[in-house]
């Protein structure tokens, strides 16, 4: 009985937050975009979040990301953004809601999940691999529904070239904060070199991602930033690394560990980046529109690398 009732104060307390965005779209006749249940870390969050920034800009409609909450400390335009609205718009409304963020956060997560179907709501699944988001017809979507919420990643085809188009928009709504940049700066001077190449150290759970066909380990790692010194001895190396590595000390080069934001910044400055296929990689090179060579356990070995323009 107990369990019931808190079941049914759980329903009610979606349900009231449900009708509180719907209230909303009402009131300021805008279609809301939520992304309910976040996939991934860093890369991944922030490419699906500037795919729906770039719909919202196309379509006038408004987004919400309140698990993008706990990366909002990284970003000026989030800090004081509870539930990650964009575009941050300065009314009452949004005011009062993000004093319940964290309800809202775990509302829309279970509102997700729910078998039954609410109205005027739709519920965009793309956590179907097979999924082709060039088939999402925005614009249909928001002529006949008011609230549209996102779980999962973009797989398969995409639109880049509108994300492309909005490329200062999301450099600005995704800028780090001076904090972040400062440290950047003090990394920089700490390379002796005009121009520098950041590599990537992607491990983790690339050990058995794909059977490891993109997992390289320290020695391999070490081996490539010797070729690359070789090969570009003009250039400094700049190392990302998620994992704290008390032995990795490859010779004239910096390396930062375990520090997403800074990592993320200090790559999207460098002059040519390098590792392997990842949305982290990836987001870096999108900043600056950076030259990329993606590598893999079969050719990072090389006697040279050709570096090119990416698109996510």
């Amino acid at each position: 009985m107990v369990r019931l009732i808190s079941r049914l104060n759980i329903l009610i307390v979606d349900l009231f937050v449900f009708l509180i965005l719907l209230f909303y779209t009402a009131i300021y006749n805008k279609n809301l975009f939520i992304i309910s249940i976040p996939y991934g870390r860093w890369g991944n969050r922030i490419m699906l979040f500037s795919y729906l920034i770039s719909w919202a800009q196309k379509h006038n409609c408004q987004i919400i990301n309140p698990s993008f909450a706990e990366y909002s400390e990284y970003f000026p335009y989030f800090k004081n953004n509870k539930l990650c609205f964009f575009p941050d718009e300065e009314n009452n409304f949004i005011k009062i809601l993000s004093l319940f963020s964290r309800h809202v956060n775990k509302a829309v997560k279970r509102l997700t999940l729910r078998k039954f179907k609410l109205p005027y709501c739709h519920i965009v699944d793309l956590e179907n691999k097979y999924k082709n988001t060039n088939s999402l017809n925005i614009k249909s979507l928001i002529n006949d529904k008011k609230i549209i919420l996102f779980h999962g990643f973009l797989f398969g085809e995409r639109d880049y070239t509108l994300v492309d188009s909005n490329r200062e928009l999301l450099n600005y709504v995704f800028s780090f904060t001076k904090n972040i940049n400062d440290r950047c700066f003090e990394l920089r001077n700490n390379i002796s070199f005009d121009k520098i190449i950041g590599v990537c150290m992607r491990q983790g759970d690339y050990k058995t991602y794909l059977d490891g066909k993109f997992y390289l380990n320290d020695s391999k790692y070490l081996e490539l930033i010797k070729n690359l010194t070789s090969i570009f001895p003009e250039y400094g190396i700049f190392i990302a690394c998620e994992e704290l590595k008390v032995n990795f000390k490859p010779d004239n080069s910096i390396v930062s560990y375990q520090n997403p934001a800074l990592n993320l910044c200090m790559l999207s400055k460098c002059d040519f980046l390098i590792g392997p296929p990842s949305t982290f990689l990836t987001w870096a090179a999108f900043y600056n529109n950076i030259e990329v060579c993606y590598i893999d356990n079969t050719n990072w070995n090389r006697d040279s690398y050709n570096f090119n323009v990416t698109s996510f």
